[in-house]
């Protein structure tokens, strides 16, 4: 059965299927949502956040960083990168 689309198939060690939902937290940093979810370093880049592509960036800023520190130092709106994060398929809180 496939679930909703707000979760990402992944599978164990065994194969087996398992499914995170994707949830960005913006009180999180950077760097512990994209170790959450890998996926995100692309689509910030295409956001016009395109440093966190460097992995040393994302080890060092992106541990202090926010979301919405980020969004507001690159002067982006935060409300159409939260609403085309939901259209990606993600539930942002906070």
């Amino acid at each position: 059965m496939q679930p909703p689309f707000l979760y990402t198939r992944i599978a164990d060690r065994k194969g087996a299927d398992l499914f995170m939902a994707k949830v960005l937290d913006l009180k999180k940093t950077v760097y512990v949502l994209v170790q959450e979810h890998p996926e995100l370093v692309h689509i910030m880049a295409e956001f016009g956040f395109s440093s966190i592509t460097n992995p040393a960036v994302l080890k060092t800023a992106g541990r202090v960083m926010t979301l919405p520190k980020g969004a507001a130092m690159k002067g982006k709106d935060l409300e159409e990168i939260k609403a085309e994060l939901a259209k990606r398929g993600y539930t942002v809180i906070n």
